[in-house]
C-alpha cells in the first residue's frame, strides 16, 4: 500500500508527475467509502526501527552533553570549597567567580555539541532515511544545542556582574538565535515540528525583550499574572498561525496539517495555563459554575477531532 509520503517522494523524484498522483489519489478517494480528508497521515513512528534509532540518537546526545559538560568544567577553580578561608574573602569571591563562569561553559559546550552532532545525524535519519520519530529528537536536539550554547554565553558575561536588562536581552538573543536555526533546520529537512519550535522561541525571544524594555522588577511580581497574560496572548497568535496552516491543507494531502498539529500542540498549554491559573485551577481553589464550564469547554475543544473545519 502507497503512503501518502510515498507519493510525495515519487513526484520530488520525478518518477511520477503531480498530475499523476493527483489522479490516482482521486482514483483511491473514490474506491472507498470514507474520504480522505477523514484518514489523518500524521506520522510519530514508521515501525520499531524508529524507536531502536531513537534510542540510540538519545543515548548519542546524552554522551556528547556529558563531554561538553566537562570541558566546561575544567575552567572551574582546583581549589575546593572547603579549602577556601572565609567566605567574604577576595579568595572566596575568585572561587566564586570561576564556578560560576565554569558552570555557563559546561552549558555552552554541552549545547554546542549536542548541535554539532545532532546536524549530520538529520542528515541521514531525517533527510535519507526519513525516520519520523528520530528527525524530531534530533530536531530538538538541534535547537535545543543551539539556545543553550547562546545562553550559556549570555550567562558567562553576565557572571561579571551586567544589569539585569542586559541579561535580559542576551536571554532574548538566544532566543532569537534558536528561532533562526529552527528556520534553517526547516529549510534542509521540513520537519513538521520544526515550525512550532521555532515559534516557542520566539514567544521567548519577545518575552525577553520585553523584560529588558520594562525591568525584569516589572515580570517578577508575585503572581506572576504579566508574564502569564504574556504567555496567553503568545498562544492565542500561535493558534491563529496554526489555523493558517490548517486552513491551507483541508484535505490533509500534505506535512502543513503535520505543522498546524504541532503547533496547536504548542498553543494549547499556552492558553489553557493562564486561563486555569486566573480562575483558581492550578491553586486548588474552590471555582464556580462558570468557570467549570470555561474548563471543560477549553478540554473539550483541544480534544475534538477539527479535520473537517
Amino acid at each position: 500500500m502507497y503512503t501518502e509520503d510515498d507519493l510525495r517522494l515519487a513526484v520530488e523524484s520525478g518518477a511520477i508527475s503531480p498530475d499523476a498522483a493527483d489522479a490516482l489519489r482521486n482514483s483511491v478517494r473514490q474506491s472507498r467509502a470514507a474520504p480522505t480528508a477523514d484518514e489523518e497521515n500524521f506520522r510519530l513512528i514508521n515501525s520499531f526501527n524508529d524507536i531502536f534509532v531513537a534510542i540510540g540518537a538519545v543515548i548519542m546526545l546524552f554522551a556528547v552533553g556529558a563531554i561538553g559538560q566537562a570541558i566546561g568544567g575544567s575552567f572551574g577553580p582546583s581549589a575546593q570549597y572547603w579549602e577556601v578561608s572565609d567566605p567574604g574573602s577576595a579568595a572566596f569571591a575568585e572561587w566564586e567567580m570561576r564556578t560560576q563562569i565554569a558552570q555557563a561553559l559546561e552549558i555552552t559546550f554541552a549545547g554546542f555539541l549536542v548541535a554539532a552532532t545532532s546536524w549530520p545525524l538529520a542528515e541521514f535519519f531525517t533527510r535519507k532515511r526519513r525516520m519520523a520519530l528520530p528527525s524530531i529528537i534530533l530536531l530538538l536536539a538541534f535547537v535545543g544545542g543551539v539556545f543553550m550554547t547562546a545562553a550559556g554565553l549570555a550567562m558567562t558575561m553576565s557572571v561579571s556582574g551586567l544589569d539585569d536588562r542586559i541579561v535580559a536581552v542576551f536571554i532574548g538573543g538566544a532566543g532569537l538565535i534558536a528561532a533562526g536555526a529552527a528556520w534553517i533546520h526547516w529549510k534542509r529537512f521540513q520537519v513538521p515540528i520544526t515550525v512550532a519550535t521555532g515559534a516557542g522561541a520566539a514567544t521567548i525571544t519577545i518575552i525577553s525583550l520585553l523584560a529588558a524594555v520594562f525591568g525584569p522588577d516589572v515580570f517578577g511580581d508575585d503572581d506572576g499574572y504579566l508574564v502569564l497574560g504574556l504567555v496567553f496572548f503568545a498562544g492565542l497568535a500561535i493558534f491563529a498561525f496554526a489555523m493558517r496552516w490548517d486552513m491551507s491543507d483541508r484535505e490533509r494531502q500534505t506535512r502543513r496539517s503535520d505543522v498546524a498539529f504541532w503547533l496547536h500542540l504548542l498553543a494549547a498549554p499556552m492558553i489553557a495555563h493562564p486561563l486555569f491559573y486566573a480562575i483558581g485551577v492550578t491553586q486548588g481553589q474552590e471555582i464556580g459554575a462558570a468557570a467549570a464550564v470555561g474548563v471543560f469547554g477549553r478540554v473539550y475543544y483541544d480534544g475534538v477531532d477539527r479535520s473537517d473545519d
